[in-house]
């Protein structure tokens, strides 16, 4: 069987499935914990299913990637997600608020997802700084080993002062630190799993910030649901935050309806 993570298709809006389903964008906010400030928004992936359920990624992307349709999808809401950021900015006067969107490797790893970023951009009259792209380390992975020009295609977005974010780090991806640090990563994200509890996790969790640190990129600690996950990651030296103890995915209508300054508890 095909890696879908290798393949590529036509770009093209994200077809919907036999059965009607719609792919909509959600929105999750995080935090700076250095001002407790509400930092920006992540652009999140859901399918709302023909009886009105809604459904994570985690219940259709590998049916979308076996099907040739993350690229779509990542295009439909990478378009739809600026779309909403820009009227926040122009409207709302939110003109600090960062939008996070992840990407799979269909569309980084594309010879067209340079254009696709900019042409983005430029129609929704968004600035590149506002923009943070994240990477998941699975993704990092092939382009460093198979796709050496998509490194070259980040550092070209890069230059025009876009952010790029390692996605999903865990203890295992300590080995791949040096080559995030040399190639186009600005930020690392921590995995959810790393917050479990238990004192290897914790051991884990105090080895992988003090690298991080060491290394000189800014962290960012996803997953938190807990007042003590949200202290322990303070203590550590995270520079942002998200999780469902700060807010939950919503639909746009929604997402700025939160508190602008990180919850006191």
């Amino acid at each position: 069987m095909t890696d879908p993570l290798v393949r590529r298709h036509p770009a093209g809006p994200a077809k919907a499935t036999p059965s009607e389903d719609r792919i909509v964008t959600y929105f999750q906010p995080f935090y700076n914990l250095r001002t407790d400030r509400l930092q920006g928004l992540e652009a999140l992936a859901r399918r709302v299913r023909i009886d009105g359920r809604m459904q994570s990624p985690s219940g259709f992307f590998a049916d979308a990637a076996a099907e040739g349709r993350m690229r779509a999808i990542d295009l439909q809401i990478l378009d739809d997600a600026m779309a909403r950021m820009a009227s926040w900015h122009r409207e709302r006067g939110r003109t600090d608020l960062i939008l996070s969107v992840n990407l799979s490797c269909d569309l980084v790893g594309h010879r067209t997802f340079v254009n696709a970023v900019t042409d983005a951009l430029c129609r929704h009259g968004l600035s590149p700084d506002r923009l943070l792209v994240d990477i998941s380390t699975e993704t990092f992975r092939w382009l460093r080993s198979v796709d050496a020009d998509s490194l070259d295609r980040l550092r070209r977005l890069q230059q025009r002062e876009i952010t790029f974010c390692l996605d999903g780090f865990t203890a295992a991806d300590l080995e791949i630190l040096p080559d995030a640090v040399a190639a186009p990563v600005d930020i690392i994200k921590l995995h959810p799993a790393q917050l479990a509890p238990g004192e290897e996790h914790r051991r884990e969790l105090r080895e992988i910030s003090q690298q991080i640190h060491e290394a000189g990129l800014p962290m960012v600690a996803a997953g938190v649901e807990t007042d003590e996950q949200l202290d322990l990651v303070r203590d550590l030296g995270y520079e942002w935050v998200q999780g469902f103890l700060l807010g939950e995915p919503v639909e746009a209508d929604r997402a700025l309806d939160r508190p602008a300054d990180l919850p006191v508890r």
